[in-house]
């Protein structure tokens, strides 16, 4: 749930971030894509959850503002690469604490 949480809030920053760039306002990114004013002021506000928009919009909202839409969507590669990230660090973090354990357990019995 946290990705998919994740993945729809950065999509509205990004469509937000891209349009503003571009100097559209939303109606005229409405106009360009046929995606209602509505539907894009959701994108932006997090009202309406990426993961349930048609790909058919996600590819007309990254054609209209000249990107990919990767980088609209860019947030939930991140989200899994954070994931994956924090699991190794926690992994070895764990294996590092056995081999702790292991050579106190060593020098303890070494001393007796």
């Amino acid at each position: 749930m946290e990705v998919r949480l994740q993945t729809y809030i950065f999509m509205g920053t990004k469509l937000k971030e891209k349009r503003t760039e571009k100097g559209y306002s939303q109606k005229q990114l409405s106009n360009m894509t046929g995606i209602s004013t509505g539907t894009i002021r959701e994108y932006e506000q997090q009202r309406r959850n990426i993961d349930h928009a048609q790909a058919k919009n996600v590819a007309l909202l990254a054609d209209a503002l000249d990107c990919s839409m990767e980088e609209l969507l860019e947030q939930k590669y991140l989200a899994k690469k954070r994931r994956r990230k924090l699991i190794l660090e926690e992994s070895k973090n764990k294996e590092i604490e056995e081999l702790k354990v292991d050579k106190s357990q060593k020098e303890q019995d070494d001393i007796e």
